[in-house]
């Protein structure tokens, strides 16, 4: 089927086997429908695109480089809320700064720059990807296979994607998007969030655009709430609890750091108000 042009046809029938296709001839099935071919073909859903790169992530036949290529071609069919399935791009993306610099440019225009006029439909297709593959980033520079943090592989991840962003006239644009990253590091070996490392980096007195992304991270990983009807700002007001017991944390050692999580915590009970608005607002008009 692909000496004939088909490679949706092929993949549809060993969408539910596909242990029992190698490697290479998987991987060239989905660079193949990446190029367009066989556009009529069947329809290629995020979840067998999911189940494929899975198959090649675990197949130690596959270089790396073409593995990457291939995730991030992929990324817009793996649907929203996917993106972790691009296992190997992350490990990339959060490991390798020039990597990181390549995406960041391929979404921000330089800081004293002017934007481009009239991209082209590839370019600002390969922008979008490039923003999805940022704003899904989940995985913290320097982590374990414990799920730990080593400090000295996050600072110097950090210093080195600094550098290169500075180089390429984008070191704001770099700061908001690692600080936006931080916001999902875990807790400490202290039972303090954030974890020790990210807190050592944080801290630094240059880092205020990090430290602002890092505070947009954490607003955005809350996602979508729900509460019930006139139910008001409790949940904010526990956020806010929460924020201001890891910024009193914090507080002798991390000033930075601690600074941060206050204003998180007094922008929650400024939520949290008015929710309690809208909560009386509504009893009232029924």
């Amino acid at each position: 089927m692909l000496e004939r042009g088909r490679p949706r046809t092929a993949f549809e029938s060993y969408r539910y086997n596909l242990n029992n296709v190698e490697a290479a001839t998987l991987a060239e099935i989905l660079e193949r429908f990446i190029a367009g071919e066989e556009t009529d073909g069947p329809l290629l859903d995020s979840w067998a695109i999911g189940q494929a790169l899975e198959t090649l992530q675990a197949s130690p036949s596959i270089d790396r480089q073409r593995l990457i290529h291939l995730e991030f071609a992929l990324l817009p069919a793996l649907g929203y809320g996917s993106e972790q399935q691009a296992k190997t791009l992350y490990d990339a993306l959060m490991s390798e700064p020039a990597l990181f610099t390549e995406l960041i440019c391929m979404v921000y225009k330089p800081r004293h720059g002017e934007r481009e006029i009239d991209p082209t439909e590839s370019a600002r297709a390969l922008s979008e990807t490039a923003w999805r593959v940022l704003n899904g980033c989940r995985l913290i520079p320097g982590t374990q296979a414990d799920g730990s943090i080593d400090g000295v592989a996050l600072a110097l991840f950090a210093d080195n994607a600094r550098q290169l962003c500075r180089e390429a006239d984008r070191l704001e644009a770099c700061d908001s998007t690692l600080g936006q990253v931080l916001a999902y590091a875990p807790i400490g070996s202290d039972e303090i969030w954030p974890c020790q490392a990210v807190r050592e980096l944080l801290d630094r007195p240059e880092l205020e655009d990090m430290r602002n992304g890092f505070q947009i991270g954490i607003r955005n990983k809350r996602g979508v709430t729900t509460r019930a009807c006139g139910e008001g700002g409790d949940q904010e007001r526990q956020l806010a609890d929460y924020y201001r017991q890891q910024a009193q944390a914090l507080a002798c050692s991390h000033v930075y750091v601690a600074e941060a999580l206050e204003a998180m915590a007094r922008n929650y009970e400024a939520d949290g108000i008015r929710c309690d608005l809208n909560a009386q607002l509504s009893r009232e008009r029924f």
